[in-house]
């Protein structure tokens, strides 16, 4: 299972399914996946860089955040970007791409490791917003393997994805006084990603059609990259002065972000308009408040998805 994310991506083996999947990234990766910001290489930008050595381009490259494409996936359908200091436009199915063997390349590494033999017998998952793209659709396919012998056995929208996943959580895993008999379950999916917000009502089945998604809507602009973005910058008071400046203020509000998980407080180190460190303690509750109308547009989504549902 490939899952190439807009800031992350994911990759799983499953062999037994009563088990879950095997992730197939190194320990260090393996809770939240693997970095997919990309660095096109002046001047012809043939060359991406994703993740090589152990590290992400966005890490080896942070001086010079221009020649960085974030969210690569969801900039598919504008097929090619133009991006400062390449000569000419590059293809945002190359960089899909190589994001994509990155990936591919860390697993085979961990299949090694395990002793198990290469598996290129590939499911990949994409945003429902592109469902009905099939031009987008058939791109992410081409450009899966860059070299490796793909054989593309599905292609699932995210939240049916989560739905099978939940209706094999619901039948095998789950405490045995909370598992289900039957060989179908509904659920509301709500899917937050880094780039895009999906949602979705979905039957998922574990006989014939694996789901049927009733209805979907979601929001294209709107992620996890969004929550970065009013973190640290409403919290800091100004506008970055350049692009290092800015590439740097959204690092250090992915580590607040991710820290705020587990506590109520996080102190980020950033620099001031005078050039100078100085830190700037974020809590829990004010990055909620900054956050919270986002929220509310994602669910005001969910309530529409529902209204319109109810309908059919």
């Amino acid at each position: 299972g490939l899952d190439i994310g807009n800031g992350y991506g994911y990759v799983s083996l499953l062999e037994n399914p009563k088990n879950d999947p095997i992730p197939l990234l190194p320990a260090s990766l393996s809770t939240q996946g693997m970095p997919t910001t990309a660095y096109v290489k002046p001047p012809n930008g043939e060359q991406i860089d994703v993740f090589s050595d152990g590290r992400a381009a966005e890490q080896k490259y942070a001086r010079t955040p221009q020649q960085l494409v974030y969210a690569a996936k969801t900039r598919l359908p504008e097929l090619t970007l133009k991006i400062p200091g390449i000569e000419r436009p590059v293809q945002a199915g190359h960089i899909y791409a190589a994001a994509a063997h990155d990936l591919l390349v860390l697993a085979e590494k961990e299949l090694a490791n395990k002793g198990i033999p290469p598996v290129y017998d590939v499911v990949f998952t994409f945003p429902a917003a592109f469902a009905d793209n099939v031009p987008v659709l058939e791109i992410m396919q081409e450009n899966l393997g860059n070299g490796k012998p793909i054989q593309v056995l599905s292609r699932l929208p995210e939240p049916a994805a989560v739905a099978i996943d939940y209706l094999h959580y619901m039948q095998h895993i789950a405490p045995e006084q909370i598992r289900i008999k039957k060989n179908e379950f509904t659920v509301l999916v709500y899917d937050l990603g880094h780039g895009t917000f999906d949602t979705a009502i979905v039957t998922a089945q574990s006989e014939g059609t694996p789901y049927k998604m009733h209805a979907k809507d979601g929001l294209e602009e709107v992620g996890g990259k969004d929550f970065d973005n009013v973190l640290l910058q409403k919290q800091y008071g100004f506008e970055p002065q350049n692009e290092i400046q800015r590439a740097e203020i959204m690092r250090e509000a992915v580590k607040a972000k991710i820290a705020l998980t587990d506590d109520n407080s996080y102190l980020a180190s950033v620099m001031n308009q005078q050039n100078e460190y100085c830190e700037v303690e974020i809590t829990r509750e004010r990055f909620e408040k900054l956050g919270e109308p986002l929220v509310f547009q994602t669910l005001e989504v969910v309530q529409k998805m529902l209204e319109e549902a109810e309908e059919k």
